[in-house]
């Protein structure tokens, strides 16, 4: 039965002389549960796209060895360039070779607008009659990449050459 033994070992030489060592035995019950893993952070995280993903990682706990978080294994990837979901799964075995495993949603995200430079001089200054010619603008973002054929101007109906006037 399960418990703790203790095992008492004596040897007595040809003049009497007598040694004794012991051994403790511990007796568990067969190990037939699976470690428990604990997301920290929860099982969905929502991120920002073209950040950083740092993965707040994991605990596992098992029945006998006890905290076992250094064997758990991740796999699966997040591609923080590309909006969507994507899942980690966290996988611990103790050494009786049963398997506890729990899975993770990252949803990468994209709710920041794309920047525009505007090329030029912020402040331009036209003579009265002459012709206005924009520089224009660029524009990108961290997701879509280069979006210069999606930027619109409206610098032709907003400036009149032949009215004084800031525009």
């Amino acid at each position: 039965s399960t418990g703790t033994y203790t095992i008492t070992y004596t040897a007595t030489d040809g003049s009497g002389n007598t040694t004794t060592k012991t051994r403790v035995v511990n007796v568990i019950a067969s190990d037939n549960k699976a470690p428990e893993i604990e997301l920290i952070g929860g099982d969905t995280i929502t991120v920002e796209a073209c950040g950083t993903f740092n993965d707040p990682g994991a605990t596992a706990f098992d029945n006998v060895e006890l905290d076992i978080t250094d064997s758990i294994q991740v796999t699966g990837s997040v591609n923080m360039n590309q909006p969507g979901n994507y899942t980690l799964t966290y996988t611990a075995t103790d050494s009786s070779g049963n398997t506890g495993t729990a899975t993770r949603t990252v949803k990468v995200v994209d709710t920041t607008p794309p920047s525009i430079q505007i090329q030029g001089n912020n402040l331009i200054r036209v003579c009265l009659g002459s012709s206005f010619n924009d520089p224009g603008a660029t524009a990108s973002d961290c997701v879509d990449g280069n979006l210069d054929a999606q930027v619109n101007s409206n610098a032709s109906s907003a400036v009149d050459v032949n009215s004084r006037g800031v525009y």
